[in-house]
């Protein structure tokens, strides 16, 4: 694991004595009888650096925390178990917890002049460990199991909660601060595609212009910013998050294929390009984040070339980086480009020979070694991919991997009352990490990927675990408004007729390419299918549900049968 982090400007965070999140560190606690001071911060954070220079700069703060507390700092992107259980609102999160990992006290950013006489009462106070802390999930227990007239009523609900959310003047969603939400749009994109929804078409394009428009989106060098400050886009936080524009460049690259524009493939190339010149390394794999500079942003392109660039997190985490590859496979697809393609299948290539064991799961991160096996976030963006990547290429050394990773899913992550933990629960781990913790997200995307590989291999179990994702999901979506939509995506792959491509032997690559570029979802390719009655002769068949339709030779053929299904 990589030392403590901290601001890149002058500051003295690093004389507080931190210790990483470990038994050692609460065992410590507990014998000395003192609170822990948790710091969650990211490398990439803004606030987090103000808090280094700021707070944890101050000498009265440095010596109270050094002889009154026991200081824990945590990266958010290296630890999400950690930050899931226990980030208080944002970043940076400063909490204080018991011996046991209980939550005392805490908040986000802490001033220096309320931070002294804070941590002093605190302190002061602090009489030991208290009663176990609960993450209020428990197992989410299921009494009946859905049917699916009620798993369809979560996609009519969500996509009407999320067209009631719509900021009609500035685009987006809610008002500031304001962030992409692009499992909000992608719903938007499916609801066109599958219902003709006008109304979704408008919010999806009129969102896209209007991030890419404004200042949310770097018009030097390309890639979009984390979120907006303002409601109209105009004002961003600068940090640039590899899953974040990974997700927007597979949602530019499918809107540009169904609704088409150029100005959409143009912003998906730009983000790219961005990518590609600053994230990527042959070999290696996608750095995660670039920090934020209000300063370097606002210079155009000579000025910028004279600065230091704003530094780059190089640490390759896994589930950024499979989510990345998908987002290149579809993207290829869709603008029938073959080097996003090798790009994605070389980023795979580097994840399963550097953070994947057969029988252990995903690797989170590599910073010169594997860190934190057995993730669900991992092992479900992994496994997509791979079922992608399967479905571009035929080679079943992919699909035996995606497979692999379900089986360790399946058997090592499951919960009682349906769906999947976040990690194996281990009665062990100190504080909260010692409680399971159900992702409402998480298990949306696990779902929908064991959906499709059950659609690829016929194999009924993967279908029937992912519907196992519902009956919690339906305990929480309903309070998250437009932020329950990856699940509502779940939930209508779960309902939906799919359509199955088999393409048998010898195929041309424009047949696979009609297949793999057509819009919309729940749709696999079986490229490679041996057995079908062709004579020999390269073809495609086509079943919508349980109708199949006549085979055929002629990628346009193929493409207007998918259009028209």
């Amino acid at each position: 694991m990589s030392e403590f982090r901290f601001s890149p400007r002058a500051n003295r965070a690093h004389e507080i004595g931190w210790r990483p999140w470990d038994n050692a560190a609460f065992k410590e606690a507990k014998d000395q009888g003192k609170p822990v001071l948790l710091a969650i911060s990211g490398v990439w954070c803004h606030w987090c650096h103000v808090m280094d220079e700021t707070s944890y700069s101050d000498p009265g703060i440095i010596a109270t925390v050094n002889s009154r507390f026991v200081p824990v700092r945590v990266d958010t992107d290296m630890r999400p178990d950690v930050n899931e259980r226990y980030n208080l609102g944002g970043w940076p999160t400063t909490a204080v917890l018991d011996g046991e990992g209980n939550l005392i006290a805490g908040g986000t950013y802490v001033p220096p002049k309320t931070m002294l006489p804070w941590l002093r009462k605190v302190a002061s106070s602090y009489k030991g460990p208290g009663q176990r802390i609960s993450t209020g999930d428990g197992d989410l227990a299921v009494d009946d199991v859905p049917g699916p007239s009620q798993v369809s009523q979560v996609y009519d609900r969500v996509i009407s909660v999320t067209r009631a959310s719509y900021d009609r003047e500035h685009h987006g969603f809610g008002r500031e601060p304001k962030f992409p939400m692009v499992f909000a749009l992608e719903l938007c994109l499916d609801d066109w595609l599958a219902h003709g929804s006008e109304e979704s078409r408008e919010i999806l394009v009129n969102t896209l212009r209007a991030m890419a428009s404004g200042g949310m989106y770097d018009h030097v060098e390309g890639g979009f910013f984390r979120y907006s400050t303002t409601r109209d886009w105009s004002i961003p936080h600068f940090e640039k998050m590899l899953d974040d524009n990974s997700a927007l460049l597979g949602l530019l690259a499918r809107t540009c294929r169904a609704l088409g524009g150029a100005d959409m493939e143009k912003w998906a190339r730009d983000v790219l390009r961005y990518l590609e010149a600053n994230f990527y390394t042959p070999g290696t794999g996608w750095a995660g984040t670039q920090d934020a500079d209000e300063e370097y942003y606002s210079r155009g392109l000579q000025e910028r070339t004279s600065m230091n660039a704003p530094y780059i997190d190089r640490i390759i985490y896994v589930n950024w980086n499979a989510q990345m590859a998908k987002a290149l496979l579809e993207a290829s697809w869709a603008l029938d480009d073959q080097h996003m393609g090798s790009l994605a299948l070389d980023t795979l290539d580097v994840l399963l020979k550097d953070a994947y064991l057969a029988t252990g799961g995903m690797a989170h991160y590599l910073d010169g070694s594997p860190e934190l096996w057995g993730r669900l976030q991992d092992a479900a963006w992994m496994g997509w991919a791979l079922c992608k990547a399967y479905q571009a290429t035929g080679r079943e050394a992919y699909l035996d991997a995606s497979k692999n990773l379900a089986t360790f899913v399946l058997e090592r992550l499951r919960a009682p009352g349906g769906g999947f933990y976040d990690t194996a629960p281990d009665p062990e781990a100190p504080g909260a990490l010692a409680i399971p913790h159900w992702s409402l997200d998480d298990n949306a995307i696990a779902g929908r990927w064991l959906k499709e590989i059950g659609q690829v291999t016929e194999e009924t179990h993967y279908s029937e675990a992912a519907f196992s994702v519902v009956g919690p999901g339906i305990k929480l979506y309903e309070r998250l408004g437009p932020h329950a939509a990856a699940f509502a995506l779940l939930c209508t792959d779960l309902v939906r007729p799919w359509t199955v491509i088999d393409l048998t032997p010898g195929a041309s690559r424009e047949l696979l390419n009609a297949a793999l570029s057509a819009p919309g979802e729940q749709r696999v390719t079986r490229p490679d299918r041996p057995g079908l009655g062709t004579g020999g002769k390269a073809m495609a068949y086509v079943c919508l549900g349980q109708r199949c339709l006549e085979p055929t030779a002629d990628p346009q053929t193929l493409s207007r049968q998918l259009l028209s299904e």
